[in-house]
């Protein structure tokens, strides 16, 4: 016989239910509700206007692409021109500053051989010289001012008139200063012995100017100036026994021969 506690204990199991899907659970999306509620033609609508808004956007990407390289070759093209110009400025003051050094060496040069050619002034023939001479000639204008004289051939002329008239000349260059473009100045030291003073030996200072031309690209002007007086006041004391010295000479003051002048002066006699 059951007992009835036992009865009211035990409990009569239930039937298993039956497991619902992860579907049956979600809620259904809104997209895929209207995705389902669309027609085939509103589909392909919706399909053809998104590949419309994407070849839209190319479009667009390609427009502002060839805008930017249209700017960037616009942008080279003046770059280019402002490059070209840079250059052809540039080129110019190259050639504008080689032709300054140019004129600046040739003139050096030119003073550099000067003082080498005359340094014992000009004791040699010209003939056994002439290749010299004519090295430094061709540097020379041909319408050279040499002060007195003009032309080359003159002013070695007056060099010969000038050694002939001393014993023992020599001349020292002490130094070279560019004082502009197309001047050269030298300042130089003349030694020379007058043996009518029983051989004294006159140390006499002076300057060779060497005016150049550009355009030339030679020596125009060659004017040398030598102070004869100063040496000569501290021998006789008064200018007037220096002048009576150089009265009929042939050689002014500055040591220059006079024009015209073929012969050996009187003053070294």
């Amino acid at each position: 016989m059951t007992n009835p506690e036992q009865n009211e204990n035990f409990t009569t199991p239930t039937k298993a239910q039956p497991r619902r899907s992860q579907s049956e659970h979600q809620p259904a999306s809104p997209i895929t509700d209207n995705v389902q509620q669309l027609t085939k033609a509103e589909i392909r609508a919706l399909v053809e206007g998104t590949k419309a808004y994407h070849r839209q956007r190319l479009r667009e990407n390609q427009r502002r692409y060839r805008m930017r390289q249209r700017k960037l070759v616009a942008d080279l093209e003046e770059t280019n021109v402002q490059v070209q110009g840079e250059i052809k400025r540039m080129i110019q003051q190259r050639n504008s500053t080689a032709a300054g050094i140019f004129s600046k060496e040739s003139v050096w040069a030119v003073a550099l051989e000067y003082f080498r050619v005359f340094k014992s002034g000009l004791l040699a023939p010209e003939d056994s010289i002439s290749d010299v001479l004519d090295s430094l000639q061709s540097s020379m204008a041909p319408d050279l001012d040499a002060g007195t004289v003009g032309g080359f051939k003159a002013f070695v002329n007056n060099w010969s008139v000038f050694t002939k008239s001393f014993q023992d000349v020599q001349l020292q260059l002490q130094s070279l200063k560019q004082i502009s473009e197309t001047l050269l100045v030298a300042t130089t030291t003349t030694t020379i012995t007058i043996s009518a003073l029983l051989g004294h030996r006159f140390i006499m200072h002076g300057s060779v100017s060497f005016h150049w031309d550009n355009t030339r690209n030679c020596v125009v002007g060659l004017i040398s100036k030598i102070d004869m007086v100063s040496p000569m006041l501290q021998v006789f004391g008064n200018l007037e026994d220096v002048s009576r010295v150089f009265n009929g000479a042939g050689i002014t003051p500055d040591g220059n021969v006079i024009a015209n002048e073929i012969y050996s002066s009187d003053l070294g006699k």
